[in-house]
């Protein structure tokens, strides 16, 4: 229920701080996540919300929050900044983008007895190959992937995204 909190707060905080400035996009989809290091994990699929600003003709900004459930029921945060084509109805995004994961699996051993200080936290690589604007207000979007690497251990993590289906309404 808290998840459902998060995403609301976070879809107005990013549409208040939008103004005028360009056409915005605000998203719906399903994806999976996964963060898997050393110390803690989380991984599972779930619903995805998420937002984004356009700044210039080509750029954009965008947050984004997720709910998943599998190993351990987690929310995801994200913020990013990108590339955007925007000639024709097709329109693929590339951007860099900062996720965290606010609930996660805690790993202990005898070398490390207490659980890791800061959530699981990625920078990675967005890639939205298969984006299309719809008629005059929607836009979908499929197999939107996202890979990087962690800030805890950053060669021994597997950090990743993938948003299988999104459907959007374009402002």
């Amino acid at each position: 229920m808290t998840g459902s909190y998060v995403a609301l707060g976070l879809a107005l905080a990013t549409s208040a701080l939008a103004g005028d400035a360009g056409s915005a996009t605000t998203s719906l989809g399903v994806g999976i996540g996964r963060h898997d290091s050393p110390r803690q994990v989380v991984i599972g699929t779930g619903p995805q919300l998420s937002h984004r600003q356009a700044i210039q003709d080509s750029w954009f900004w965008g947050a984004g929050v997720e709910r998943i459930w599998l190993v351990v029921p987690s929310v995801g945060l994200r913020a990013e900044a990108g590339l955007q084509r925007r000639k024709s109805s097709w329109h693929p995004t590339v951007s860099a983008e900062v996720g965290t994961w606010l609930g996660r699996l805690a790993l202990l051993s005898t070398d490390h007895p207490a659980p890791p200080l800061l959530p699981p936290t990625s920078l990675r690589l967005r890639v939205r190959p298969l984006c299309w604007s719809m008629g005059d207000h929607a836009e979908v979007s499929a197999l939107e992937l996202s890979s990087g690497l962690s800030l805890e251990a950053p060669l021994a993590t597997r950090s990743f995204a993938l948003t299988l289906f999104s459907l959007g309404h374009q402002w």
